[in-house]
């Protein structure tokens, strides 16, 4: 069985400015086929609000997150967070996380005032967070370089090596 962390008193968290976004219309189907030992309701500690909450990351973060079982073979992680003091299991799909459901035993919208195109801050725990922006730049063209220019880099420098020409 996996151990799901909670906040601790006193960890150290990290806030991030986020803008509030209407979602797709599917977060309340999702939310009530959740069962009883689902790893959000787990996380949460409660059963959740039969919707979700989609925010947008001004800047991608990567989150270290805990895997949770997607839509065909999709790869989907959950992290728990605090949205102005809500605490929220926040799901994205994608390896830097700009968009994120959130997913609260609260109506986030009404408890907070929310509404679409309205900034607000969303916090985790420091341990959850791997790198900061300006990093993921690097790590993203980094990434790039590895998978594109290094294979030509190196096939240059073989042929130079070999005496055959530029390809």
């Amino acid at each position: 069985m996996v151990e799901y962390q909670t906040f601790k008193k006193g960890e150290p968290e990290k806030a991030f400015k986020v803008m509030i976004c209407s979602g797709k219309g599917l977060g309340e189907g999702f939310v009530n086929s959740l069962n009883t030992q689902d790893p959000i309701i787990v996380m949460l500690g409660t059963t959740p609000y039969p919707g979700t909450l989609f925010v947008q990351l001004k800047s991608p973060i990567y989150l270290r997150g805990l895997p949770y079982p997607g839509n065909n073979g999709e790869v989907v992680k959950i992290v728990l967070g605090s949205l102005e003091g809500r605490v929220v299991v926040a799901k994205w799909t994608k390896k830097y996380p700009k968009n994120l459901q959130l997913i609260s035993s609260y109506y986030l919208r009404n408890d907070l005032n929310l509404v679409d195109g309205q900034y607000s801050q969303i916090s985790f725990p420091k341990g959850e967070i791997l790198v900061n922006s300006p990093q993921i730049y690097w790590l993203s063209f980094l990434q790039w370089a590895k998978t594109t220019r290094l294979a030509d880099l190196r096939r240059t420098a073989m042929n130079k090596l070999r005496g055959r020409p530029k390809i």
